[in-house]
């Protein structure tokens, strides 16, 4: 159990108090319970919240409610809706040392919402690194 979890499982009881007199707000409440209950919160929550780390990008992930299915391959990061077929794609060239920011392309038939693509590339930095960061992508392709 990291430091931030333990934290937060301790100050549960005075958080849960402190919300029902209204001194604290319900997002405390909800670390609080993810901190007890890790299993109730995407791997995104726990990694903002406790700094758990990301492995891998999971097969599908929720951008502000709506499923999306994600790709890897080669330094290409794609979230995709299946339900509009809008896309999502982050680009950056796993073998040039310098090329070190993140480019996004947005495809589809539909727009699509920043608050989406905002989130999409906090899975991104979370798991393969902001622009400017260096860690691996993995070059084996997952197809959606």
């Amino acid at each position: 159990m990291s430091t931030k979890r333990a934290f937060w499982v301790l100050a549960s009881p005075f958080a849960w108090a402190l919300h029902r007199v209204g001194w604290c707000s319900f997002t405390h409440v909800n670390v609080c319970h993810g901190a007890r209950h890790p299993d109730r919160f995407d791997a995104l929550w726990q990694h903002r919240w406790y700094g758990e780390p990301i492995p891998t990008l999971p097969a599908e992930v929720g951008l502000c409610g709506i499923p999306y299915e994600t790709a890897v391959a080669e330094g290409t990061v794609t979230f995709v809706d299946p339900c509009t077929m809008s896309r999502i794609t982050f680009d950056r060239d796993p073998y040039d040392r310098f090329a070190d920011q993140w480019t996004v392309l947005l495809a589809g038939s539909t727009s699509i919402p920043a608050a989406h693509v905002r989130q999409a590339y906090e899975w991104v930095c979370a798991v393969f690194g902001d622009s400017f960061e260096t860690r691996s992508i993995p070059t084996t392709a997952s197809i959606v």
